[in-house]
Protein backbone atom coordinates (compact mmCIF):
# COMPACT_ATOMS: atom_id res chain seq x y z
CA UNK A 1 0.00 0.00 0.00
CA UNK A 2 2.96 2.43 0.94
CA UNK A 3 4.67 1.71 -2.10
CA UNK A 4 1.19 2.34 -4.50
CA UNK A 5 0.65 5.99 -2.40
CA UNK A 6 4.11 6.77 -3.35
CA UNK A 7 4.39 5.44 -6.62
CA UNK A 8 0.90 5.56 -7.84
CA UNK A 9 0.50 4.75 -11.68
CA UNK A 10 4.53 4.39 -12.11
CA UNK A 11 4.29 1.14 -9.43
CA UNK A 12 4.97 -1.96 -11.50
CA UNK A 13 2.85 -5.06 -9.87
CA UNK A 14 5.58 -7.27 -9.51
CA UNK A 15 7.46 -8.36 -6.85
CA UNK A 16 10.49 -10.60 -6.11
CA UNK A 17 11.05 -11.56 -2.49
CA UNK A 18 14.09 -10.76 -0.33
CA UNK A 19 16.71 -13.70 -1.01
CA UNK A 20 13.90 -15.65 -2.61
CA UNK A 21 12.28 -16.34 0.54
CA UNK A 22 8.25 -16.56 0.45
CA UNK A 23 5.70 -18.73 2.08
CA UNK A 24 1.72 -19.34 1.52
CA UNK A 25 0.89 -16.19 3.43
CA UNK A 26 3.27 -14.01 1.27
CA UNK A 27 1.47 -15.48 -1.59
CA UNK A 28 -1.95 -14.38 0.05
CA UNK A 29 -0.80 -11.33 0.90
CA UNK A 30 0.11 -10.34 -2.70
CA UNK A 31 -2.86 -11.81 -4.55
CA UNK A 32 -5.05 -9.53 -1.83
CA UNK A 33 -2.80 -6.75 -3.36
CA UNK A 34 -3.30 -7.68 -6.36
CA UNK A 35 0.17 -8.04 -7.80
CA UNK A 36 0.46 -9.38 -10.70
CA UNK A 37 4.34 -10.60 -11.60
CA UNK A 38 5.74 -13.01 -8.99
CA UNK A 39 9.64 -13.46 -9.34
CA UNK A 40 11.48 -15.77 -6.75
CA UNK A 41 14.60 -17.63 -8.38
CA UNK A 42 13.77 -20.93 -9.49
CA UNK A 43 10.41 -21.83 -9.22
CA UNK A 44 9.10 -23.57 -6.50
CA UNK A 45 6.33 -25.70 -6.36
CA UNK A 46 3.08 -24.25 -4.80
CA UNK A 47 0.07 -22.28 -6.20
CA UNK A 48 0.88 -19.20 -7.76
CA UNK A 49 -2.58 -18.52 -9.33
CA UNK A 50 -3.47 -15.56 -10.30
CA UNK A 51 0.68 -14.46 -10.92
CA UNK A 52 2.61 -14.26 -13.87
CA UNK A 53 5.45 -16.04 -12.95
CA UNK A 54 8.86 -15.05 -13.86
CA UNK A 55 11.56 -16.53 -12.45
CA UNK A 56 15.00 -14.78 -11.76
CA UNK A 57 17.67 -17.60 -12.11
CA UNK A 58 20.86 -15.22 -12.90
CA UNK A 59 21.84 -13.09 -10.62
CA UNK A 60 25.11 -10.98 -9.71
CA UNK A 61 24.77 -11.68 -6.23
CA UNK A 62 25.45 -14.99 -4.62
CA UNK A 63 24.68 -16.09 -0.63
CA UNK A 64 26.32 -18.83 0.88
CA UNK A 65 26.45 -19.40 4.35
CA UNK A 66 24.87 -16.34 5.23
CA UNK A 67 27.78 -13.98 3.09
CA UNK A 68 26.99 -12.32 0.37
CA UNK A 69 29.50 -12.04 -2.90
CA UNK A 70 28.93 -10.76 -6.00
CA UNK A 71 29.74 -12.43 -9.53
CA UNK A 72 31.87 -10.75 -11.86
CA UNK A 73 30.37 -10.12 -15.54
CA UNK A 74 31.89 -13.09 -17.96
CA UNK A 75 30.86 -15.27 -15.15
CA UNK A 76 26.84 -14.15 -14.98
CA UNK A 77 26.95 -13.52 -19.23
CA UNK A 78 28.06 -17.47 -18.76
CA UNK A 79 25.20 -18.49 -16.67
CA UNK A 80 22.63 -16.24 -18.77
CA UNK A 81 24.06 -18.04 -22.36
CA UNK A 82 24.13 -21.44 -20.43
CA UNK A 83 20.26 -20.97 -19.37
CA UNK A 84 19.27 -19.83 -22.83
CA UNK A 85 20.92 -22.36 -24.57
CA UNK A 86 18.81 -24.85 -22.11
CA UNK A 87 15.06 -22.63 -21.74
CA UNK A 88 13.57 -20.17 -23.71
CA UNK A 89 12.95 -17.55 -20.62
CA UNK A 90 15.93 -16.47 -18.60
CA UNK A 91 15.23 -13.59 -15.57
CA UNK A 92 18.32 -11.88 -14.90
CA UNK A 93 18.39 -10.14 -11.26
CA UNK A 94 19.96 -7.03 -10.04
CA UNK A 95 20.01 -5.29 -6.87
CA UNK A 96 21.20 -1.67 -6.44
CA UNK A 97 23.32 -2.75 -3.47
CA UNK A 98 25.12 -4.99 -5.30
CA UNK A 99 26.75 -2.28 -7.83
CA UNK A 100 28.42 0.40 -4.92
CA UNK A 101 31.96 0.09 -6.52
CA UNK A 102 33.59 1.26 -9.84
CA UNK A 103 34.45 -2.30 -10.60
CA UNK A 104 30.99 -4.10 -9.78
CA UNK A 105 29.53 -1.08 -12.01
CA UNK A 106 31.55 -1.64 -14.49
CA UNK A 107 30.64 -4.95 -14.38
CA UNK A 108 26.99 -4.30 -14.50
CA UNK A 109 27.67 -2.32 -17.60
CA UNK A 110 28.81 -4.72 -19.59
CA UNK A 111 26.18 -7.47 -18.85
CA UNK A 112 23.95 -4.55 -20.07
CA UNK A 113 26.01 -4.08 -23.13
CA UNK A 114 25.91 -7.54 -24.14
CA UNK A 115 21.67 -8.20 -23.70
CA UNK A 116 21.38 -4.70 -26.00
CA UNK A 117 23.77 -5.87 -28.63
CA UNK A 118 22.11 -9.29 -28.58
CA UNK A 119 18.52 -7.22 -28.57
CA UNK A 120 19.29 -5.27 -30.76
CA UNK A 121 21.14 -7.57 -33.47
CA UNK A 122 17.37 -9.75 -32.93
CA UNK A 123 18.56 -12.51 -30.85
CA UNK A 124 17.04 -12.09 -27.76
CA UNK A 125 14.04 -10.31 -26.80
CA UNK A 126 14.56 -8.29 -23.49
CA UNK A 127 11.40 -7.47 -21.22
CA UNK A 128 11.58 -5.86 -18.17
CA UNK A 129 8.38 -6.19 -16.04
CA UNK A 130 6.62 -2.88 -17.09
CA UNK A 131 6.51 -3.97 -20.48
CA UNK A 132 4.29 -7.05 -19.45
CA UNK A 133 1.58 -4.23 -18.14
CA UNK A 134 1.92 -1.87 -20.90
CA UNK A 135 1.53 -4.20 -23.54
CA UNK A 136 -1.74 -5.66 -21.34
CA UNK A 137 -0.49 -9.15 -21.46
CA UNK A 138 -1.45 -9.85 -17.98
Amino acid sequence: KLMRHAFADQLTSAFVPPYHGYDKRTLQVLREEKFKIFSAGVPRIGDKKPFMEIPAQVSFSQYTQGKKAIHKAKDVIGKLVRFLNRRPLAGVLTHHSDFATAATRKDLTMVFDLIAKMRNEGKWNVLLFSDFERKGSL
